[in-house]
């Protein structure tokens, strides 16, 4: 994606590949990278444009869980927009775990 200067797209799927990541048993310093990149590529997007979206994954797994919720069973308030302060929050809690576990 990066070499048809989609970036915004580039930093989704980095977004959520470090998403995936957290659920797996991926190390640390991967998943600082996919932050990373992912804040990289927001950055090089107009100011305006500067956002994701992203599939809140906990409140998916209440959903399907939890049958007597219509909001959250209702698919649409599972949606995140995320700026780059977001994904930056994301990255330096990462980076603190790891240099903590240095």
């Amino acid at each position: 994606h990066l070499h048809r200067n989609e970036y915004r797209r580039a930093a989704s799927l980095s977004y959520e590949a470090a998403q995936r990541a957290t659920l797996g048993q991926c190390p640390l310093t991967i998943r600082a990278q996919y932050y990373l990149t992912a804040l990289t590529c927001l950055r090089l997007l107009d100011v305006n444009s500067a956002w994701i979206v992203h599939t809140d994954i906990d409140k998916l797994i209440k959903a399907d869980f939890d049958a007597v919720d219509d909001k959250i069973k209702n698919k649409k308030h599972c949606v995140k927009v995320l700026n780059v302060d977001d994904v930056q929050k994301q990255y330096l809690l990462v980076a603190a775990q790891l240099k903590l576990s240095h």
